[in-house]
């Protein structure tokens, strides 16, 4: 079984010999002959054919499309089966390009909602976070406070033809943000999608985010959809360099007073063959702080330096995940940094301190990756080291040294990754509880128990599940781990204080004679579209007579105080 493919430009796309595949959700562009098989049998869906001198060479395999797009290829060759499948001598109006992505569909496309739902069951799930629509491109000067959501439709509905990319809702090219606030979360309430807000970096040698002045990036996602940033490459199909050739690539540059927060965020970094850098500091590139939690980023070089006298960058790496973080990463010079319960597996890791600010690390696993620690020590201690080459200097008391550990995914449908403990050498071994660490609400194990008030468990944490969704205790709509905002806020985005826009009665005052039955209507306006409170009041003019007690029902969320009496004195107010 083959899923999620690419072929461009090749001899022959699929060529096999005796045996039955599966073929699902691929992209065959300028593949010359396409299938050339012999007593073979392929079951094809959402396949999408642009060109070729042959799609089938061979009569002697059997091919079955479903929900396929198969254009412009000069002879067809044998197809036992197509359903809801087009089949199109031309190419012309079937696709729109943008950047390297040549196969989107147009808005208009009769292909978009014309396949079927009867297609492999985990490829129909896949696709309702995959997408046909292309991305807007952003090159913008952002100079006002700004949100970044999901824009382009993920595919919910009834399946369109041919292959789904992987969704990019910005595609951004040196969008400059300067004096301003960029905000990135998952719900877009106008278009009524929630899900991970993708952002993929084009062109070089600008960074594709770059904040100057007082400009401040704050991104949070949540466990389920986490934020993405990656690079065009790893998305799109066509093999070249969109907005030119480069020798390095950064996805967000700093030259700002400001500050950087991210929390569930997940940095997929191509490997190009040349530096790729998520963030860059140095003594011309800075920023006043970088919060990081929560997250997990994927190769790519974190380079992160600063000599100047003016100022301290604060770097703050609280529960992620670094995986295989390219040939180096490096925390140098006059910045101020504290890293608790974060996994560093493989990759290099350079930590060089000049000693101006106190470095704290504790409660991290550095599992097979190289350490090399210069510089004044860091405050460490309870951390662990899985078969490393190094360690920080001078060890704690509590560290733990282990030959091998074993990791573990969590079982279909409740789980959010594949670093779950096995072993149980770091259970409770932390440095302080885990309600301390804010890790009360999260676990290490596949059965999703939290670790509530125990000693916190060394390395990375996942929030507990239940039933595929973090666990929501008092069933208000706020899961457990983000109940709290007042203790649990990591960005200025995710603390500001919920409002509430009346839809009906269009104005905040409405009149009415007694007895009617009114109905309000309001949108929540918190950063991640979380669900609000508002207090209903009833009032009536002095100089009317007392009448029976107000009645306010909530007929969506909770009450939680009672109606109270009017009275001269008193207004009958009730929350919900």
């Amino acid at each position: 079984m083959i899923s999620h493919a690419q072929l461009v430009g090749c001899q022959t796309g699929i060529k096999p010999s005796n045996t039955d595949f599966s073929l699902r959700n691929a992209l065959f562009s300028g593949v010359l002959t396409n299938f050339n098989g012999t007593s073979s049998t392929g079951r094809c869906e959402q396949v999408t054919v642009d060109g070729g001198s042959w799609l089938n060479y061979n009569s002697a395999m059997t091919l079955y499309f479903t929900n396929s797009l198969l254009v412009a290829v000069t002879n067809w060759g044998t197809l036992s089966l197509t359903n809801s499948t087009a089949i199109l001598s031309s190419s012309t109006g079937v696709f729109q390009s943008v950047g390297a992505g040549y196969h989107y569909l147009p808005t208009s496309s009769t292909n978009r909602n014309a396949g079927t739902t009867n297609i492999n069951a985990t490829l129909l799930q896949e696709l309702k976070n995959k997408t046909v629509d292309a991305p807007p491109v952003w090159t913008n000067l952002i100079t006002t406070n700004t949100i970044f959501s999901p824009q382009v439709f993920r595919d919910t509905d009834t399946p369109d033809r041919g292959f789904h990319y992987d969704p990019i809702d910005y595609a951004v090219g040196y969008v400059t943000v300067s004096n301003a606030t960029l905000s990135i979360i998952v719900t877009n309430a106008a278009l009524g999608i929630t899900n991970a807000t993708a952002i993929a970096s084009f062109g070089s040698p600008a960074p594709g985010i770059w904040l100057r002045g007082e400009a401040n990036l704050c991104a949070e996602g949540s466990p389920i959809y986490p934020i993405r940033f990656t690079r065009f490459v790893a998305v799109q199909e066509q093999p070249y360099q969109w907005g030119g050739a480069y020798a390095s690539v950064v996805q967000i540059g700093t030259s700002t007073t400001g500050s950087l927060g991210l929390r569930f965020v997940r940095l997929d970094q191509y490997p190009l063959g040349v530096p790729f850098y998520p963030f860059y500091l140095d003594d011309d590139w800075n920023f006043n702080s970088l919060l990081i939690r929560d997250s997990e980023l994927f190769q790519g070089d974190l380079f992160l330096y600063f000599s100047k006298t003016n100022n301290t960058p604060s770097i703050t790496l609280v529960n992620n995940q670094f995986e295989n973080v390219g040939h180096v990463a490096a925390l140098w010079g006059r910045i101020k940094v504290d890293a608790y319960n974060n996994l560093f597996h493989w990759g290099e890791y350079y930590f060089i301190g000049d000693g101006t600010s106190v470095w704290t690390a504790k409660d991290n696993a550095f599992d097979n990756c190289a350490i090399s620690d210069l510089g004044t020590p860091w405050v460490n201690d309870y951390n662990a080291y899985i078969n490393a080459s190094g360690t920080l200097q001078s060890e704690g008391t509590h560290d733990i040294t282990l030959t091998n550990f074993t990791y573990t995914a969590g079982p279909t449908g409740n789980s959010l990754g594949n670093y779950y403990h096995l072993s149980t050498n770091l259970v409770g071994q932390g440095s302080r509880t885990a309600s301390a660490a804010i890790l009360s609400d999260y676990t290490v194990n596949t059965n999703q128990i939290k670790e509530g008030a125990t000693q916190v468990d060394i390395g990375y944490h996942y929030v507990a599940l239940t039933n595929g969704v973090p666990f929501d205790s008092d069933a208000d709509g706020i899961p457990d781990y983000i109940q709290d905002r007042s203790t649990q806020c990591y960005c200025e985005l995710s603390c500001l204080a919920p409002s509430v826009t009346l839809l009906t009665p269009t104005n905040t005052q409405f009149f009415a004679q007694s007895p009617t039955n009114i109905v309000l209507t309001s949108r929540p306006a918190t950063a991640t579209g979380r669900s609000c409170t508002w207090i209903i009041t009833t009032a009536r003019p002095k100089s009317a007579r007392p009448t029976a007690p107000a009645i306010i029902t909530c007929l969506s969320g909770q009450m939680s105080a009672p109606a109270t009496t009017p009275s001269r004195r008193r207004r009958p107010t009730t929350t919900c």
